[in-house]
């Protein structure tokens, strides 16, 4: 079926009112990480959900198959990316709950009487969040993943990870969500700003923000733009990026932001805080040090990280010299990924990987 048109996107910003219908409804099924675990009987704590989708999906395709409950069918639809027969979804859900979900394209019947998601939705700190789906699981036929270059990812172990290092302190009162995707950063910190907006570079990204700041009652601006230009005329107290690939392999240009953009973009007692994946050379070396190598101006800076201890996004220099990764590691999705991104550690004499937020405020 593929992912919603932007316009659609866009026009679920008129239909907050039956779409907060359907998130009552969601929450009165325990729609969510705890519900989901709960139904599926995981060892694994529920945040993994938010990172190993796929992994469960396939793992536990026929278990919920074989299960007709409300819970199994909403999690089919729009956590695990699995198509219902169209007869069982209207046996499982209340008969108003899926109009809304046809009349908002949500989900759709698509081939041999199947109902198929549109969207993923979801829980993060008990906000939904309403995004792209990023696979199709067709079961015997495979997962067919989404290709767009513009998908809008939903909410992910990641976020938590940056969200649950983000500085609080009364001065900051304004908030610049950069590569805001589904906004959760700017939704779920709300309440300690007087000012906040995000910037996504892809026009979908704003769109479902702006849809999830509505059902969650937040007033926030999102606009698409690129993150190395952007410009409005005002400074933010905080700035926070999730940032994607592993930097030292890959990913945006790090200390080009920090040189010729943080001036413009923070105030003279902000702090910007970058979440990544760190390919660092040394056992012994920190992230902090990766930022003083690659700046071009690094004596302005006060730079601090925080290392997330833990991550299954990171590597210990004995899992890449013996190839072991964690049994739960999310720097892949499947078996045949390890072999090539070992190759590319060790090409470039990767000691280790770790997963930091890393601080900027303006040096003294």
């Amino acid at each position: 079926m593929g992912m919603l048109a932007l316009e659609d996107v866009n026009r679920l910003a008129s239909q907050v009112p039956q779409l907060e219908e359907f998130f009552a409804y969601l929450r009165a099924q325990r729609y969510g990480l705890d519900g989901i675990s709960a139904l599926l009987k995981l060892d694994d704590a529920p945040d993994v959900l938010l990172a190993r989708s796929a992994y469960y999906s396939f793992l536990c395709r026929d278990e919920l198959e074989s299960n007709a409950s409300t819970l199994s069918v909403l999690a089919r639809l729009f956590f695990f990316s699995i198509r219902v027969p169209v007869k069982v979804a209207r046996a499982a859900l209340r008969a108003a709950v899926y109009k809304i979900i046809e009349d908002a394209g949500l989900a759709r019947p698509g081939s041999a009487e199947l109902l198929e998601g549109a969207v993923t939705i979801s829980e993060m700190r008990s906000t939904y969040f309403i995004s792209d789906q990023l696979f199709t699981n067709l079961g015997n036929e495979g997962f067919i993943p989404s290709m767009a270059d513009d998908v809008t990812m939903p909410a992910h172990a990641s976020s938590l990870e940056l969200f649950d290092r983000l500085e609080q302190d009364d001065h900051l009162r304004s908030f610049l969500d950069l590569g805001c995707g589904t906004g959760c950063q700017s939704i779920l910190t709300a309440a300690r700003y007087d000012r906040r907006k995000g910037i996504d570079l892809f026009a979908r990204s704003p769109a479902f923000a702006r849809v999830n700041a509505a059902l969650a009652g937040v007033d926030c601006e999102y606009v698409n733009g690129d993150i190395f230009t952007f410009e409005d005329g005002q400074k933010y107290d905080h700035i926070a990026w999730n940032t994607p690939g592993i930097h030292g392999l890959s990913g945006p240009p790090l200390a080009r932001l920090i040189d010729s953009r943080l001036d413009l973009l923070m105030s003279i007692e902000g702090v910007c805080q970058l979440s990544g994946i760190f390919a660092l050379s040394s056992p012994r070396a920190t992230v902090s040090e990766y930022f003083r190598a690659t700046l071009a101006h690094a004596d302005r800076w006060k730079i601090s990280d925080r290392v997330v201890e833990g991550s299954p996004f990171g590597l210990s220099a004995e899992n890449i010299t013996t190839g072991k990764f964690p049994r739960l590691s999310y720097l892949i999705t499947n078996p045949q990924e390890k072999g090539p991104l070992l190759g590319r550690l060790r090409a470039a004499k990767v000691s280790k990987v770790v997963v930091a937020v890393a601080s900027f405020k303006r040096a003294p």
